[in-house]
């Protein structure tokens, strides 16, 4: 699989998070979800920028960081709707879903990148 793809959407999914986040930080300033909010922002530029670059150590290590990234992202959204911080319903259990299956997609792109760049 080419990573240019997973990198793409991912990108697209940490400049809206970025978007969003925007509006959940409150009225005052709290240093911690404007400090979230630069990270996903670098996040979507590194995702961005690294999209056309081809097999190398490199990349291998930037997919591994989204395969973390979205990995420990679909546990703090299981976890969120599993103690009640999120939405009554179990859709609320679709974005954890999300998150992992984006996890699954880079950890395959990242596997097959390590094959590509070995050869």
């Amino acid at each position: 699989m080419k990573p240019k793809i997973v990198l793409t959407v991912a990108s697209v999914m940490y400049f809206l998070l970025t978007l969003a986040s925007f509006s959940m930080t409150g009225g005052g300033f709290n240093f911690l979800p404007y400090l979230a909010i630069v990270f996903t922002f670098c996040l979507a530029i590194l995702f961005w920028s690294v999209r056309n670059a081809p097999p190398s150590g490199t990349l291998n290590a930037v997919l591994f960081t989204g395969f973390l990234a979205f990995f420990l992202g679909s546990l703090l959204a299981f976890y969120a709707q599993r103690s009640g911080n999120y939405m009554e319903s179990p859709l609320g259990y679709l974005e954890g879903v999300a998150w992992l299956a984006m996890a699954v997609w880079f950890f395959f792109v990242w596997r097959g990148n390590r094959s590509a760049s070995a050869g």
